[in-house]
């Protein structure tokens, strides 16, 4: 991990401490989440003039692989203060609630900076087993406009999400380094096929050079697969 001192602090609501994401949620559980959580938050979003992307597994799952997880990451299209981001956190639960939805915990937390906020809500979709949603205001904590993103369908529902090459960038960009988990993500990524320049662009763009730097290293030295090591070789 790069800077195991780092934790966001809470700033809203404590309820969801107690609360853990299941480990992995099924697909047949996960897709109708992300229909009823983004079509909500497109809502929400849209009234404030933005936009909501969906990112992380989720945009992993719909470019390689139905991989989903504990929780649906999205994130804003450009950063809010914070009273804004307390106000769509309030109207999102209170959506949550009003669809009959079990939110168990909520909570918003800032990270490194003024502009770096996550609202977190734990939904209870079935006894033992709940569902995260989490909503960024930075990925990897620069603004979504430095990344790129394209629209898929998620069963017939149209959904903006991070592009691979993004998705890739926003993983060797990330202060928190990168886990095992992404790392396997990242070796099917390349084995999928992924444009390499666009990728090099994206991560010049976002300026994060000594992060990208680290990351390739410790994914280089953890990794087999051959063509994620000559991608990283090009970033050290």
């Amino acid at each position: 991990m790069i800077d195991p001192g780092y934790r966001y602090r809470r700033v809203v609501d404590n309820s969801a401490e107690r609360y853990r994401a299941s480990p992995r949620v099924l697909p047949e559980d996960w897709i109708p989440m992300v229909r009823t959580t983004y079509e909500e938050l497109r809502d929400l979003a849209g009234g404030l003039g933005l936009e909501i992307v969906l990112a992380g597994a989720g945009a992993y799952s719909v470019h390689v692989l139905a991989d989903p997880t504990k929780d649906i990451d999205y994130v804003l299209s450009k950063p809010i203060d914070v009273r804004t981001m307390i106000d769509l956190y309030e109207g999102f639960v209170d959506r949550l609630d009003r669809k009959g939805l079990n939110v168990v915990g909520k909570r918003i937390q800032q990270g490194r900076s003024s502009e770096d906020w996550v609202i977190q809500v734990f939904i209870a979709i079935s006894p033992g087993k709940i569902v995260g949603i989490e909503v960024f205001n930075l990925l990897a904590v620069r603004p979504l406009s430095l990344y790129e993103t394209e629209i898929v369908e998620i069963e017939g529902l149209p959904v903006k999400t991070l592009t691979l090459e993004s998705w890739v960038a926003s993983k060797l960009a990330d202060p928190n380094g990168v886990d095992e988990q992404n790392i396997l993500r990242l070796e099917k990524a390349v084995e999928k096929g992924f444009n390499e320049a666009k990728l090099f662009e994206i991560l010049m763009r976002l300026g994060m050079r000594e992060t990208i730097r680290i990351n390739s290293l410790d994914v280089l030295r953890r990794t087999r697969n051959e063509k994620l090591k000559k991608l990283l070789s090009l970033l050290i």
